[in-house]
């Protein structure tokens, strides 16, 4: 058997009806015309309202669709990202939010810089903090553990430390 035989009769070698371009046409509709989807800044918000400009000129205001949380505009419109905008029957509606840096938590950065008025973390078992050799473990069993070659602790007032045993080496 051929080589050019083999070929055709392999079970990865897909073959081509043979089926003229107008028949395949009306076998197959087309495709709706959909909704164009942009890129844009965000430029404002207001409530459930963002303002967006296209180019140098062109703005217009956007609906936040329902998934998208408005602190994820409120941060694009502080950084001037880059929004995804859909055009549809009633106007434009924001999509989500072009991400041109890293996320902390799901990308590895250089920095991140968290700021809250509070911030918690919470794991089921175990929350650590690791930089280099120290690490600090906070265990579910009310444990916590702090590993480096040296510690320092200082108070500007009262510096308590409270247990029933202090154990010194």
């Amino acid at each position: 058997m051929s080589a050019k035989a083999r070929k055709r009769s392999s079970p990865r070698s897909v073959r081509e009806p043979n089926v003229p371009a107008k028949k395949i046409a009306r076998i197959v509709p087309l495709p709706k015309r959909r909704a164009s989807i942009q890129a844009a800044t965000a430029i404002a918000i207001d409530d459930d309202r963002v303002w967006i400009r296209f180019g140098e000129d062109d703005e217009a205001d956007a609906r936040l669709a329902p998934s998208l949380d408005p602190i994820v505009i409120r941060t694009a419109v502080a950084r001037g990202e880059t929004v995804i905008v859909q055009e549809g029957e009633g106007g434009y509606v924001v999509l989500g939010v072009l991400r041109t840096a890293p996320t902390p938590g799901v990308d590895k950065g250089d920095e991140y810089v968290i700021e809250a008025r509070r911030v918690k973390l919470a794991g089921d078992h175990e929350v650590s903090i690791t930089s280099g050799a120290a690490q600090i473990a906070v265990r579910a069993l009310g444990i916590v553990e702090t590993i480096a070659t040296s510690i320092t602790s200082r108070a500007s007032s009262v510096h308590k430390i409270i247990g029933r045993m202090l154990h010194l080496n």
